[in-house]
């Protein structure tokens, strides 16, 4: 279902998603532009499938944010990731560009990937992820819109997106919300950080 250049894509067999999410060689926005969320950082907490999931943010010293993933299950198991990357305003959206920070992992041994996840920050310390939807972009790239690859036939298709932020930006700030969203998860606060 998911593209296997990078180990980005666990995230979503945590998730189990009903939607598969594109992957793409440049993120949704420029680095030097990123911009800072304090707000978003701290604990978040979830009921997902018979367990809980957890999501850690936080900002480092390379002016990128920190995101770890951390997976509970009922019987016991449970799975976690760490992720690295940067949120950009794109549109009126904001837009977390991701990529896996385990330099050991299952990698195919090519060039680490951006998984691209809007999110909104909403009252009452809620948070609403949306995992963004690889349709449109399989659409636009077949049609020669993007640049990319798909590989797969029929709903096993997936998209690694080559094209450059710009355009990337470009084409998803053009996007409707109810088209380029797949599916959301809403997390509450478990705690801020630390003052």
């Amino acid at each position: 279902m998911h593209h296997p250049v990078s180990r980005i894509a666990a995230i979503l067999v945590i998730l189990t998603l009903a939607a598969c999410i594109p992957e793409s060689q440049n993120p949704a926005g420029d680095p030097a532009k990123a911009i800072k969320e304090p707000a978003l950082n701290g604990l978040w907490q979830t009921d997902w499938e018979e367990g809980r999931l957890f999501l850690h943010v936080f900002d480092n010293d390379q002016g990128t944010i920190e995101v770890y993933t951390v997976n509970h299950k009922q019987n016991g198991s449970g799975e976690a990731d760490h992720y690295q990357g940067f949120i950009n305003k794109v549109g009126e959206r904001r837009i977390a560009s991701l990529q896996s920070a385990d330099t050991g992992g299952e990698d195919s041994g090519g060039a680490a990937t951006y998984l691209l996840i809007a999110y909104e920050l909403q009252p009452e310390d809620k948070l609403v992820v949306h995992f963004i939807d690889d349709k449109p972009f399989i659409a636009a790239v077949t049609a020669g819109k993007l640049q990319g690859q798909v590989t797969g036939e029929g709903d096993n298709q997936t998209v690694l997106l080559t094209d450059e932020t710009a355009k990337i930006a470009e084409f998803m700030a053009a996007q409707k919300d109810t088209g380029l969203y797949g599916k959301d998860i809403e997390f509450h606060r478990v705690y801020p950080p630390a003052k």
